[in-house]
């Protein structure tokens, strides 16, 4: 069950999926924000205050409904990739980086340097990471994806252990 809420210009919905509550953020052109950590919660509970709840079936626009649908189909295992529009903000760097992680198909894994040289800066591996780290909506960006050098799983901002679940769900562990 989702709950959906409506700011200026922007679409908030929170649904409980496999991996914990799911906030997610569209604005009129895309996803623009996704978060799946216990911090959820916490920004759920400032929009609740300011805006009243409607049901999931309310959520105004095509792109919130979209990807809500995307995300229950990538959970329940029928979908491969989530596909919805996506506007998620970052630096010319970061997008690069992000495009390149959108291409990393489901089932598959990359290192840091792999994607740094997939880019065309085979020395940028650090700094892949951090575009990792400051990806806003993980899932459709999946940076889950990218793995340490020596086959650890390295970092993720929603936790290593989700992290290893999601790479489950895909079939890439």
């Amino acid at each position: 069950m989702a709950i959906a809420h409506a700011l200026p210009g922007l679409e908030t919905a929170l649904c409980d999926t496999p991996l914990g509550r799911l906030l997610l953020v569209a604005s009129e052109s895309g996803v623009r924000h996704l978060d799946l950590d216990a911090s959820a919660d916490t920004l759920w509970h400032r929009f609740e205050r300011a805006f009243p709840a409607t049901p999931r079936r309310a959520l105004q626009s095509a792109v919130g409904r979209r990807a809500l649908h995307a995300i229950e189909s990538y959970f329940d295992g029928d979908a491969t990739e989530l596909d919805a529009p996506l506007d998620a903000t970052g630096t010319p760097f970061q997008q690069r980086v992000w495009q390149a992680l959108r291409e990393i198909p489901r089932g598959h894994t990359r290192s840091y340097g792999e994607v740094a040289r997939r880019i065309g800066q085979p020395t940028a591996s650090r700094a892949v990471a951090q575009a990792c780290g400051a990806n806003p909506i993980p899932l459709f960006t999946p940076c889950h994806r990218v793995i340490a050098g020596a086959g650890s799983l390295g970092g993720f901002a929603l936790g290593v252990e989700r992290k290893r679940e999601l790479l489950a769900l895909e079939g890439a562990l």
